[in-house]
């Protein structure tokens, strides 16, 4: 007989929630160097925890489930910008900075995300076009959160190969 799987009590309406975000602040910064990247952290923590109220198992005493959430957080934002640091930035004339070649550009990139199939250029415009997090992509694509992050990331592998491929 398998053991009942144990529900979440419901949120207490009395947690102190700018206590929370405090807190989330201290362990994203405990973790991340830099302030403004903890910030980002520690905001999404507080976004994730909102929506997540009800899977808190001590509702009595929220700070461990999110301190847990701002920790993930932190992680998750640490390797956006381990990435971000790391992925080589395309070769570009150093004299070339006016609108024709800004044009030029946009015009490149479009070529680019054209080469893409149809659902993986709207999963790329709604990530880096309209700034939309995973949970949002998901829901609007009736995917699950973690096949975006996946898609996500093969994604980011193919786009390099086709912006060498171009240039």
């Amino acid at each position: 007989m398998e053991p009942a799987a144990r529900a979440p009590a419901p949120p207490n309406p009395a947690w102190d929630w700018a206590g929370l975000r405090r807190s989330a602040g201290l362990e994203a910064r405990r973790l991340l160097r830099d302030p403004h990247d903890a910030e980002d952290a520690a905001q999404e923590a507080m976004i994730r925890a909102w929506r997540q109220r009800e899977s808190c198992l001590c509702p009595d005493a929220p700070e461990g489930w999110l301190r847990q959430i701002a920790r993930n957080e932190a992680l998750r934002q640490h390797g956006r910008v381990v990435a971000h640091e790391t992925e080589p930035l395309p070769e570009r004339d150093a004299a070339v900075d006016g609108p024709e070649d800004r044009l030029v550009e946009q015009l490149y990139l479009d070529g680019v995300l054209r080469s893409l199939r149809g659902q993986d250029r709207l999963l790329v415009l709604l990530r880096y076009k309209l700034d939309l997090p995973d949970v949002a992509i998901a829901q609007r694509l009736g995917i699950a959160e973690s096949t975006v992050r996946v898609r996500l990331h093969r994604l980011k592998k193919e786009l390099r190969v086709l912006i060498r491929e171009l240039r």
